[in-house]
């Protein structure tokens, strides 16, 4: 293989790796903006009130809104299965070919210690990569996780906060629910004795009325004893 050659296989190599993990980028990306716009109107109906909640068992109110956070939860699931299950995995087996390749053909052409792949590859692995060292040993670094695993964390975060949230969603709309319920019935249960005293007062009004009625009767009683007395 000429020199030409390898450098045309190394950039296609290349090419491929930027392909897969375009693809990979735009599944995240397609995941994230359901979630974003699954919980807009989320939002939206959630300042709706009562007019969007369903009564399930033993009286519970589950608002819609829980609804469309699971809903996200699994379009999340879903994209994670499609990137680390396909994308990831193409991109996986092209980064393999690239790094086998520049270790055969590159490194010996290019006189560098790691070939382009091996170098990302590297840095993407490990959280302390460096590349200060000695020649011969000049890549180090430790702390070593795959992007793979890097990738599923962040899924994994990411459902955990929808769940989550939309446990808590539940509870506060229930308690929300408990209060007005709890209102409610205070005042259902004061409204006989407001009743019972405007009763009590109109009936005190009544007899004080009776009573005005009733008080002229000694005078006129005196009156007529009056008059009397200056016939006699």
């Amino acid at each position: 293989m000429t020199t030409d050659q390898k450098i045309a296989v190394w950039s296609k190599s290349i090419d491929t790796q930027m392909h897969f993990n375009e693809m990979a980028t735009k599944s995240r990306q397609l995941g994230l903006a359901f979630v974003a716009a699954a919980l807009g109107v989320g939002l939206v109906l959630l300042g709706q009130g009562e007019d969007f909640s369903l009564v399930v068992w033993g009286g519970w109110r589950l608002h819609v809104t829980v609804f469309i956070i699971l809903a996200g939860v699994l379009a999340l699931t879903a994209v994670r299965k499609l990137d680390l299950g396909v994308y990831h995995q193409m991109l996986r087996g092209a980064v393999a070919f690239g790094e086998d390749f520049e270790e055969t053909h590159m490194k010996p052409l290019l006189q560098q210690e790691k070939g382009l792949t091996q170098a990302i590859s590297h840095f993407s692995r490990n959280s302390d990569a460096s590349a200060n060292g000695a020649p011969g040993s000049k890549y180090g670094g430790s702390n070593f996780k795959t992007a793979g695993d890097k990738v599923g964390s962040f899924y994994t975060l990411a459902s955990w906060v929808l769940i989550i949230s939309a446990l808590l969603l539940f509870a506060v709309t229930n308690a929300s629910n408990i209060t007005i319920e709890h209102h409610g019935k205070a005042a259902s249960d004061g409204g006989p004795t407001e009743h019972t005293e405007r009763a009590e007062r109109s009936k005190q009004a009544e007899q004080d009325q009776s009573s005005n009625q009733v008080s002229p009767a000694p005078a006129s009683a005196a009156g007529e004893a009056g008059v009397a007395g200056k016939t006699r």
